[in-house]
């Protein structure tokens, strides 16, 4: 059983599902699959402040000085 944490956005309601830990027979198999049951290991409601990664009205990360974006490869200003 992969165990799993459920965390709970309160400012847009979506919920977000991460990966706790792998079970015994998905350790052991070369493409990480897990075809028993998944277990909610941990729960938490996030503060209204924390942003949604699912949420379109989530800020984009901010890009470190000198470099830039360009067809998702950090190239060199």
């Amino acid at each position: 059983m992969c165990s799993w944490e459920r965390v709970e956005y309160r400012a847009c309601g979506h919920i977000h599902k991460r990966l706790v830990g792998y079970c015994h027979f998905a350790r052991n198999d070369p493409f990480r699959q897990c075809f028993g049951v998944q277990t909610t290991r941990r729960e938490r409601a996030a503060d209204a402040t924390e942003q949604c990664p699912h949420c379109p009205t989530a800020q984009p990360q901010t890009q470190q000085p000198g470099h830039q974006m360009q067809d998702g490869q950090m190239m060199e200003a």
